[in-house]
């Protein structure tokens, strides 16, 4: 008999407990996988900072001044339901993670660690996703932006 923390190939599944529940406490149901794993934690990541003006266009003009394309943490999270999401995950049993201090502490930049961030107004560069991946790794809540950097 496999163990509910199992994998199906027998691997621990290092997020689950005793009981079957997440380890950092969390209220997240787990679901069956559909590509062989028993079961998955289900995570709603919130919408990103959206900055004015559209990168990376503002990039292309402003070479010398990049700040001049980033945004204050309140313009760029104007119009980002927050709220709606949180409430959403909540009643499908979901976790949770806030990610706009993954993109912003007063100001939201265009660049963070010498990395373009935005593909285009609503899209994030492979190689910022690729540097935010272990913050997303080790969340439950929302990440200090230290973590990424």
């Amino acid at each position: 008999m496999i163990d509910d923390r199992l994998h199906a190939r027998g691997q621990p599944q290092p997020h689950l407990g005793e009981d079957g529940k997440s380890k950092n406490g969390s209220t997240a149901r787990f679901r069956p996988d559909v590509e062989g794993f028993r079961w998955v934690a289900v995570v709603v990541l919130g919408d990103m900072p959206v900055l004015e003006p559209t990168n990376p266009e503002c990039l292309a003009a402003h070479l010398s001044h990049i700040q001049q394309c980033g945004s204050t943490r309140k313009e760029a999270l104007t119009g980002v339901f927050t709220t709606a999401e949180q409430a959403a995950a909540a009643a499908g049993g979901a976790d949770y993670i806030d990610v706009s201090d993954w993109f912003c502490d007063q100001r939201c930049s265009p660049i963070i660690a010498g990395k373009q961030v935005y593909r285009n107004r609503f899209h994030i560069t492979a190689t910022f996703a690729t540097f935010v991946s272990g913050a997303l790794a080790t969340s439950k809540s929302s990440p200090a932006k230290a973590q990424v950097q």
